[in-house]
């Protein structure tokens, strides 16, 4: 349906039909008369596919919840240390996982910011823990992940168990 057809639109329309599926433009004032016929209208025979102008699906976008900025970026942090730890580039990796482990956290509980690893561990008891974001099993756990991701020399079974965290973190 369009607001008004011309013979371009029309051109179109004969290029874009086929035998599967045939095409043919009517304009609103033609649509409306032909609605205004009820029952006997050619137009009771018909099936949408596609109805642009649904509100009902575009309420339903609007209505979905949009993922925090801060969990999109966990995943990035997270898909960046797997290919990482895959090419056994290590060095890096724990940085990401942290990064990626307080972004999540902080986007969970509806935060515009992630602390700073420096900052995680008081953060963690002083407003995480006490404003119900995290148990306290995960509390020990992100310090625990802290922790590691201090070392200068992490072996890799602790990295792998950092991933895992921050995998189940986000999951």
């Amino acid at each position: 349906m369009l607001d008004h057809v011309d013979a371009e639109a029309n051109r179109q329309a004969e290029e874009i039909s086929t035998e599967k599926v045939p095409l043919a433009l009517i304009d609103t004032q033609t649509l409306g008369g032909l609605q205004r016929l009820g029952s006997a209208s050619p137009l009771q025979e018909t099936e949408t596919y596609y109805d642009a102008g649904d509100a009902s699906s575009t309420e339903e976008q609007e209505l979905a919840p949009k993922e925090s900025p801060l969990i999109a970026l966990a995943k990035e942090k997270l898909a960046a240390a797997e290919i990482l730890l895959e090419q056994g580039m290590s060095s890096v990796v724990a940085e990401l996982l942290i990064t990626a482990l307080l972004a999540s956290v902080a986007g969970k509980s509806g935060l515009q910011k992630a602390p700073s690893p420096q900052e995680a561990g008081i953060w963690v008891y002083t407003e995480a823990l006490e404003n119900g974001w995290v148990d306290q099993q995960q509390a020990n756990q992100i310090m625990r992940d802290l922790a590691i991701a201090q070392a200068a020399d992490i072996p890799p079974a602790l990295l792998e168990e950092l991933l895992a965290d921050v995998r189940a973190l986000l999951s």
